[in-house]
This record gives structure tokens, C-alpha cells and sequence, in this order.
């Protein structure tokens, strides 16, 4: 048996374990395999870089670069998660996105994680440093007592420019 073909045996059987151990089904062990034999090795693609994270009174406005390195199989999108539990694709074709305000509470604060996904699974998560997400600020709404008052000056300034003019 050649190096070569004794590396791909390797790496599919290191894929089959690692695969197996996270519970994967047996489709997506299919294709890590078949992307061994196929590409002669696959490993999962690197992180995005993150590039900033700006606060708005909208959500999150998030910025990121590609990730470099596919891992063997094409990247077929991207994720972001502010828990590190639950995560939410990012529209196709994207470098800029914003996190929803319903996501993003304003008053709280949270890191953005960052992922590519391909076939053989996702990359590591690019964090952010801790975002704070500015508090929604308060119309004023008019008061009936507000309003006597600015009725009262408005008096008040009509009398004294009368008497000013007398």
C-alpha cells in the first residue's frame, strides 16, 4: 500500500471516529468519507474573521471577512450565534448583516460568534469583545401638566411683551 493511499485511509478512519463521536447520521459520515476519497483529505474550513461590530439603535451591525481555507469542501455559508447555543444563517453572498433588534436587547450585552459550515462540518467561532447594545431611549410624550405650563408661559411672555410695548 502507497504513503498516500495509507494517508487517506487514516484520515477517513479519523473523520469516522470523530463523526461517529459527535452523533453524526450516517449520511453526513457518507459524505466526510467520500470527501476523503475524493479530495485525498478534508478538514473543516477555517474561521471568518471578524472585523467589527458596531451597536445601533437598529441592532448589531456586524462585518466579516471570508474565511481563507475551505478545508477540502466548498463553504456553503455562514453562521453567527449570540449565546453560543442557537445559530442563525447569514444571507448568502453577505459581508455585512445586522442582528435584529430581537436578538440584540437593547441594555444587554453579549458576544457575536462567527462560523463557516461546509459539508465536513463548521469551522471554530471568530468572538467578538463584548458588544453592549445601546438602551432604546424614550419619547416624551406630553403630559396634560406639561402642557398648562407651556400654555401658562406662553401667557405669561404675551403679557410681558404687552407691557413692554405700553
Amino acid at each position: 500500500m502507497s504513503i498516500t493511499n495509507l494517508a487517506k485511509l487514516g484520515a477517513m478512519l479519523i473523520i469516522s471516529i470523530l463523526m461517529i463521536s459527535s452523533g453524526a447520521q450516517a449520511s453526513q459520515l457518507g459524505n466526510g468519507l467520500l470527501g476523503v476519497a475524493r479530495y485525498g483529505g478534508s478538514t473543516l474550513p477555517s474561521e471568518p474573521t471578524l472585523v467589527s461590530a458596531i451597536a445601533n439603535s437598529d441592532g448589531i451591525e456586524v462585518t466579516f471577512n471570508q474565511s481563507g481555507e475551505d478545508g477540502g469542501f466548498p463553504i456553503s455559508g455562514y453562521q453567527y450565534s449570540v449565546d453560543g447555543m442557537t445559530w442563525y444563517d447569514i444571507p448568502s453572498g453577505l459581508n455585512t448583516f445586522t442582528i435584529p433588534v430581537s436578538i440584540a436587547t437593547p441594555g444587554g450585552s453579549f458576544f457575536i460568534q462567527l462560523r463557516a459550515v461546509s459539508q465536513a462540518g463548521s469551522s471554530s467561532s471568530a468572538m467578538s469583545n463584548q458588544i453592549i447594545v445601546p438602551p432604546k431611549l424614550a419619547t416624551p410624550i406630553p403630559t396634560l401638566n406639561n402642557l398648562m405650563l407651556l400654555l401658562l408661559f406662553g401667557l405669561l411672555m404675551a403679557l410681558v411683551r404687552r407691557r413692554i410695548n405700553l
